[in-house]
Protein backbone atom coordinates (compact mmCIF):
# COMPACT_ATOMS: atom_id res chain seq x y z
CA UNK A 1 0.00 0.00 0.00
CA UNK A 2 0.98 3.30 -0.86
CA UNK A 3 0.28 6.73 0.28
CA UNK A 4 -3.16 6.77 1.47
CA UNK A 5 -4.24 3.62 1.09
CA UNK A 6 -3.12 3.89 -2.93
CA UNK A 7 -1.96 0.37 -4.02
CA UNK A 8 1.14 0.45 -6.49
CA UNK A 9 1.10 -2.61 -9.64
CA UNK A 10 4.49 -3.24 -10.44
CA UNK A 11 5.75 -2.29 -6.89
CA UNK A 12 5.22 1.60 -7.33
CA UNK A 13 7.64 3.86 -9.26
CA UNK A 14 10.65 3.07 -7.36
CA UNK A 15 11.23 0.11 -8.42
CA UNK A 16 11.54 -0.10 -12.17
CA UNK A 17 13.11 3.36 -11.45
CA UNK A 18 16.17 1.31 -9.80
CA UNK A 19 16.22 -1.32 -11.95
CA UNK A 20 17.18 1.46 -14.97
CA UNK A 21 20.50 2.16 -12.57
CA UNK A 22 20.92 -1.36 -11.27
CA UNK A 23 20.32 -3.46 -14.94
CA UNK A 24 23.57 -1.67 -16.02
CA UNK A 25 25.62 -2.02 -13.01
CA UNK A 26 25.06 -5.55 -13.03
CA UNK A 27 26.04 -5.90 -16.65
CA UNK A 28 29.14 -3.60 -16.22
CA UNK A 29 30.00 -5.62 -13.24
CA UNK A 30 30.21 -9.04 -15.39
CA UNK A 31 31.94 -7.89 -17.90
CA UNK A 32 34.49 -6.42 -15.53
CA UNK A 33 34.40 -9.51 -13.21
CA UNK A 34 35.33 -12.04 -16.37
CA UNK A 35 36.71 -10.87 -19.65
CA UNK A 36 39.34 -12.28 -22.57
CA UNK A 37 42.43 -11.82 -19.47
CA UNK A 38 40.53 -14.12 -17.00
CA UNK A 39 37.84 -14.36 -14.44
CA UNK A 40 37.44 -12.38 -10.94
CA UNK A 41 38.90 -15.06 -8.51
CA UNK A 42 37.71 -15.19 -4.55
CA UNK A 43 39.79 -18.12 -3.20
CA UNK A 44 42.54 -18.47 -2.45
CA UNK A 45 44.22 -15.92 -3.73
CA UNK A 46 41.47 -12.74 -4.37
CA UNK A 47 42.31 -11.50 -8.32
CA UNK A 48 40.62 -9.05 -10.25
CA UNK A 49 41.48 -9.45 -13.90
CA UNK A 50 43.03 -7.02 -16.12
CA UNK A 51 40.80 -4.33 -18.59
CA UNK A 52 42.43 -3.81 -22.32
CA UNK A 53 43.50 -0.46 -22.19
CA UNK A 54 41.10 0.22 -25.69
CA UNK A 55 38.24 -0.20 -23.34
CA UNK A 56 35.76 2.32 -22.93
CA UNK A 57 32.85 1.94 -20.99
CA UNK A 58 30.79 4.79 -21.80
CA UNK A 59 31.39 7.47 -24.44
CA UNK A 60 29.16 11.04 -25.36
CA UNK A 61 28.17 8.89 -28.53
CA UNK A 62 26.53 6.17 -27.03
CA UNK A 63 24.87 8.45 -24.43
CA UNK A 64 23.66 10.81 -27.96
CA UNK A 65 22.52 6.88 -29.80
CA UNK A 66 20.16 6.68 -26.70
CA UNK A 67 18.96 10.02 -26.31
CA UNK A 68 18.35 10.14 -29.89
CA UNK A 69 16.55 6.42 -29.60
CA UNK A 70 14.33 7.73 -26.97
CA UNK A 71 13.31 10.70 -28.63
CA UNK A 72 12.68 8.99 -32.13
CA UNK A 73 10.47 6.38 -30.22
CA UNK A 74 8.41 9.49 -28.24
CA UNK A 75 7.89 11.33 -31.29
CA UNK A 76 6.50 8.34 -33.26
CA UNK A 77 4.22 7.41 -30.48
CA UNK A 78 2.76 11.15 -31.21
CA UNK A 79 2.81 10.92 -34.89
CA UNK A 80 2.01 7.11 -35.60
CA UNK A 81 -1.91 6.65 -35.87
CA UNK A 82 -3.21 4.22 -33.44
CA UNK A 83 -6.55 2.90 -31.56
CA UNK A 84 -7.13 4.93 -28.45
CA UNK A 85 -8.30 2.73 -25.51
CA UNK A 86 -9.71 3.73 -21.92
CA UNK A 87 -7.60 2.36 -19.18
CA UNK A 88 -8.87 0.57 -15.90
CA UNK A 89 -11.26 2.84 -13.52
CA UNK A 90 -9.67 5.02 -11.54
CA UNK A 91 -10.28 5.70 -7.88
CA UNK A 92 -11.52 9.35 -8.84
CA UNK A 93 -14.24 7.47 -11.29
CA UNK A 94 -11.95 8.81 -14.63
CA UNK A 95 -9.91 6.67 -17.06
CA UNK A 96 -6.82 7.28 -18.65
CA UNK A 97 -6.51 7.20 -22.38
CA UNK A 98 -3.63 4.81 -23.88
CA UNK A 99 -2.90 5.36 -27.79
CA UNK A 100 -2.39 1.69 -29.04
CA UNK A 101 0.39 2.08 -32.22
CA UNK A 102 2.55 -0.02 -30.41
CA UNK A 103 2.46 -2.49 -34.00
CA UNK A 104 4.03 0.79 -35.94
CA UNK A 105 6.77 1.47 -33.62
CA UNK A 106 7.25 -2.22 -34.16
CA UNK A 107 7.39 -2.31 -37.90
CA UNK A 108 9.20 0.92 -38.16
CA UNK A 109 11.91 -0.48 -35.58
CA UNK A 110 12.60 -3.23 -37.67
CA UNK A 111 12.72 -1.77 -41.13
CA UNK A 112 14.66 0.59 -40.06
CA UNK A 113 17.31 -2.57 -38.62
CA UNK A 114 16.82 -4.01 -41.97
CA UNK A 115 17.85 -1.17 -43.96
CA UNK A 116 20.75 -0.66 -42.14
CA UNK A 117 22.10 -4.24 -42.17
CA UNK A 118 21.26 -4.83 -45.97
CA UNK A 119 21.18 -1.16 -47.15
CA UNK A 120 23.60 0.32 -45.63
CA UNK A 121 21.24 3.59 -45.14
CA UNK A 122 18.04 4.44 -42.44
CA UNK A 123 14.87 4.80 -43.59
CA UNK A 124 14.77 8.63 -43.58
CA UNK A 125 17.78 8.61 -46.26
CA UNK A 126 15.42 6.14 -48.26
CA UNK A 127 12.46 8.16 -47.65
CA UNK A 128 14.31 11.24 -48.88
CA UNK A 129 15.26 8.98 -51.95
CA UNK A 130 12.12 7.92 -52.75
CA UNK A 131 10.69 11.96 -52.47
Amino acid sequence: MGEAGLEYEFFGPYVPGALVVILPSVLYALYLGCNASGCLQLWPNFRLPTLPEHLKLCSWEALGMVVAWLLLVAGLHLLLPGKHAQGVQLPNGGRLVYKLNGAWLLQFSVCQSVSKIFLNCTIVSVFVIIT
